[in-house]
């Protein structure tokens, strides 16, 4: 018969466990919370930079563009900033994205939505206008090379 002789604090072992948890936790957030300001202002720059998109009249289809960020079900950071007076787009693009993290959340994870939060903005797509499908696109393929 063998005998184990513990040579080590579980505790120290545990502690050293969920520090290394929580750098990943802290890690992650962090990267989807660059990777999301990312997509905002790449989407956003599209019609501050001239390109021909759409036209802004009242500025609140593209303060409706931004990210929120949830953990189990709790909403970390939403980033919508307001831009030359759009800010019934900034509201509305606020709670859409929080409205659809809190639905299709699972309360067991980290949760990153990116939305056009102005009802208009589906239509313009549908139109071949781009509001934020290219955006979505180059965040997907950022995110997808990280990790592969």
């Amino acid at each position: 018969m063998f005998e184990i002789i513990q040579e080590f604090n579980l505790q120290e072992l545990e502690d050293m466990i969920n520090g290394d948890i929580d750098q990943w936790f802290d890690e992650l957030v962090e990267t989807f919370r660059v990777k999301g300001r990312d997509f905002t202002e790449r989407a956003r720059s599209k019609t501050e930079a001239g390109m021909k998109v759409y036209k802004n009249i009242t500025w609140n289809l593209v303060s409706s563009i931004g990210y929120c960020l949830l953990f189990q079900g709790r909403i970390i950071e939403s980033y919508f900033p307001a831009l030359k007076g759009g800010t019934s787009g900034e509201t509305k693009g606020r709670e859409l994205a929080e409205r659809v993290g809190l639905y299709e959340g699972d309360n067991d994870g980290v949760i990153l939505v990116l939305v056009a939060g102005e009802k208009y903005a589906r239509f313009l797509q549908s139109k071949d206008w781009d509001v934020i499908d290219n955006s979505i696109l180059v965040f997907e393929n950022e995110l997808a090379s990280m990790y592969s």
